[in-house]
């Protein structure tokens, strides 16, 4: 690559001016070397002026160039890592960020225990909640996760905890807390039995009910498991009205309201405008 010599006008005192022109040389760059580069793809770019390429050239977090094999071997360095694709296709990453909206509005109404560093916090937690909680309701949370506590309890089945100090606190008011990857969750006896689960109960196809070595559930569920005792505490809000609907989500749609994304079109608007309207209606009609 030439370098660009910026010249420079400079004027001497005296009888005659002097015009003179400094060129000033860094030095005799080459390109950026890239980081990463990968090549023999074929490399998708969902650009439509270059629909696929053969190689691509990184540095850091930025793509310096896509193209032919020969293009980007300009860009190879002693330290670039090649990598040969041997045919196989290199696609750009896709990060799809998304929100279950009514689920982050129940969110709001739970234990939140994403902070949390030991189940004996959690407990704790539990049994404040449970005290304050009227008979027939549930006590939920989410947000534990067992690998990230300062110390593991004393008593653990296939990595999980128990829910035996669940028991101790809440042996009357179902506990259902959910696991920070919403994978797994954990339940009291008294959410167990409001589930109908017992003994005897089967797995579910793609879910465990985890057991001891006695065959006791240790209240942990894992995947579709969660969804026997899920059934229970939809079952308990069956006579939810719409105003105790809305309370669940007002607090989110709140928060969707103040980040709303610039420029929307106007049936965004419209849509957004009546979501609004109605949310704030039926929460009046409660009260």
């Amino acid at each position: 690559m030439t370098d660009v010599f910026v010249p420079m006008v400079l004027r001497f005192s005296g009888s005659c001016a002097v015009l003179a022109a400094l060129l000033l040389l860094v030095g005799c760059a080459s390109g950026p070397t890239a980081d990463l580069v990968l090549r023999n793809g074929p490399v998708v770019t969902l650009d439509s002026s270059i629909a696929e390429a053969e190689a691509l050239a990184a540095a850091s977090d930025t793509i310096l160039a896509v193209g032919t094999a020969d293009e980007i071997s300009a860009y190879i360095g002693s330290d670039t890592r090649v990598i040969d694709l041997d045919g196989r296709a290199a696609v750009p990453g896709f990060i799809e960020g998304h929100g279950h909206f009514m689920g982050m509005g129940e969110a709001q109404l739970q234990l939140d225990l994403m902070g949390t560093d030991a189940w004996d916090q959690i407990v704790a937690m539990v049994d404040s909640a449970a005290d304050a909680t009227p008979d027939g309701q549930w006590v939920e949370g989410r947000g534990w996760h067992q690998e990230k506590w300062d110390s593991a309890p004393e008593r653990m089945v296939r990595g999980f905890q128990t829910n035996a100090r669940l028991n101790e606190v809440a042996p009357d008011t179902p506990v259902y807390l959910t696991h920070a990857s919403g994978h797994a969750a954990i339940a009291n006896d008294a959410a167990l039995e409001a589930a109908g689960v017992g003994p005897d109960t089967p797995d579910p196809s793609g879910g465990t009910i985890v057991r001891d070595a006695q065959g006791r559930a240790t209240g942990i569920l894992l995947e579709t498991a969660e969804g026997v005792v899920q059934e229970a505490i939809a079952a308990s809000r069956s006579d939810r009205t719409p105003a105790e609907c809305v309370q669940m989500v007002w607090p989110l749609t709140q928060q969707a309201w103040a980040f709303k994304q610039p420029a929307p079109s106007t049936e965004e608007d419209r849509a957004q405008s009546r979501l609004q309207r109605h949310a704030v209606r039926l929460r009046r009609r409660g009260g």
